[in-house]
C-alpha cells in the first residue's frame, strides 16, 4: 500500500482526471457503492456514465491516498438534504477530518480534498452555452451585470463561465448548491483576484454542520470567511475550462493541483498483479 500523503490543517489537493485516459475499466465497478452502481446503470448517455464512474473512483482513490487506506475501504455518503436521495454533496462518515468536493465538465473530472475546512470545486467547459445574455441575467448580481456588459462581446461567454464557477464553488462549500439563486451572491470578475463580494440581504446562507452518524445537516446563522482560488490544472498553466475552489474559514496555506493518472495507474498495476 502507498504511504499516506497526509494533509495538514489548511492544506488541499485538487486531482484532475480525464475520461479519455483515466478510466479504470472493469475495476471502476469495485470503487462504487451499490447506489452508485445503480445510478450508473440508469444513465443512458455513455459520456455522462463515464464521467460518473470516473468521479466515483477518483474520490475514493484520492481519499485513500491521503488517509493511507485501500480505495475499497473508503466509504462515501451522498444524501440530498431536500429529498434524502443518493445525489447530494459527497461526504466522509467518521472522524477523518477530511472534506471533499467533486465536479465534472466535458471530459474533465476534478476532485478536491482538504483537511479541516468545507470546500467546493467547480469546473465548466461551456458546452451548450448559447444565449449568454439571457443566462447572465439569471446568474449575475447587479454589480456583476454592470461589469459584464462593459466587456467586449467576444469575451463575455468565458467571463460568464468564470463567474459561474466561482459562484457554484462557493455554494458547494456552504452546502447550499443551486437551491440558493446565483444572482444573490456577488463575486469578483474574471480579470480580478477571486473573492466573494457579498450576499444579497436576507439570502446569505449560514455554514453547514453535519452529524457524521446520521448525516443530518443543520445551518448556523452566519458563514465564516470564504476564500476563493482559481484553478489552473496540474501543470500550472491556465487550463481551457474555467475552474474554481472555495474554502470556508481561513485561507489555505497550501493548494496543490495534481494529475490523477498515477492514482489510476496504481489500481491498474494492483489488478494486473493480483
Amino acid at each position: 500500500m502507498t504511504p499516506a500523503d497526509g494533509l495538514a490543517e489548511g492544506e488541499a489537493r485538487v486531482w484532475w482526471a480525464h475520461t479519455g485516459r483515466d478510466l479504470v475499466g472493469d475495476g471502476g465497478d469495485g470503487l462504487m457503492s451499490d447506489e452508485e452502481r445503480a445510478r450508473a446503470r440508469a444513465m443512458t448517455r455513455p459520456q455522462a456514465r463515464r464521467r460518473f464512474v470516473l468521479g466515483c473512483a477518483l474520490m475514493r482513490l484520492a481519499v485513500a491516498r491521503h488517509l493511507g487506506l485501500a480505495p475499497t475501504d473508503v466509504r462515501i455518503e451522498r444524501r440530498c438534504p431536500d429529498c434524502g436521495g443518493p445525489h447530494g454533496r459527497p461526504w466522509l462518515p467518521g472522524q477523518t477530518g477530511l472534506h471533499l468536493s467533486l465536479s465534472h465538465a466535458g471530459p474533465h473530472v476534478v476532485c478536491a480534498v482538504a483537511r479541516g475546512a468545507p470546500i467546493g470545486v467547480d469546473v465548466e467547459d461551456g458546452a451548450g452555452l448559447v444565449d449568454t445574455g439571457s443566462l447572465a441575467e439569471k446568474v449575475l448580481a447587479p454589480v456583476e451585470i454592470a461589469a459584464y456588459r462593459r466587456l467586449p462581446p467576444d469575451r463575455r461567454p468565458e467571463a460568464l463561465l468564470v463567474y459561474w464557477t466561482r459562484k457554484e464553488a462557493v455554494l458547494k462549500a456552504t452546502g447550499d448548491g443551486l437551491r440558493v439563486p446565483m444572482r444573490t451572491l456577488a463575486v469578483s470578475g474574471p480579470y480580478a483576484e477571486p473573492r466573494v463580494l457579498g450576499w444579497a440581504p436576507g439570502d446569505r446562507p449560514g455554514p453547514i454542520t453535519r452529524d457524521d452518524r446520521s448525516g443530518l445537516i443543520t445551518r448556523g446563522d452566519r458563514p465564516g470567511p470564504i476564500a476563493l482560488h482559481t484553478l489552473r490544472g496540474p501543470g500550472g498553466g491556465r487550463v481551457c475550462p474555467p475552474a474554481a475552489l472555495a474554502v470556508l474559514g481561513r485561507p489555505l496555506s497550501t493548494l496543490i493541483e495534481r494529475d490523477a493518472g498515477p492514482l489510476f495507474d496504481s489500481v491498474t498495476h494492483s489488478s494486473s498483479g493480483a
